[in-house]
């Protein structure tokens, strides 16, 4: 049986990103993976870590909301 790791604090990205004004996509998360559907890449993404909340298998799926969040966030400042 593996251990589960402490519980994620979901709470915060989840309010982000009921709240943030999303870019058209397709946004290029990083090389490999492009997102064309980026609400439902986001509710998808939340499902899978609302139900598998602090195991490490699925941390994956955190790590790329947290990338998709930082993304968003900085969206446009690059063309300052």
């Amino acid at each position: 049986m593996n251990p589960q790791t402490e519980k994620w604090n979901i709470e915060e990205l989840d309010l982000f990103f009921k709240s943030a004004k999303l870019p058209d996509p397709p946004i290029k998360l990083n090389p490999v993976c492009v997102i064309t559907n980026v609400r439902g890449y986001i509710d998808f993404h939340l499902d899978i870590v609302n139900a598998n909340n602090g195991k490490e298998t699925f941390l994956p799926y955190l790590n790329r909301l947290h990338q998709l969040k930082d993304l968003i966030t900085n969206y446009g400042k690059a063309a300052i």
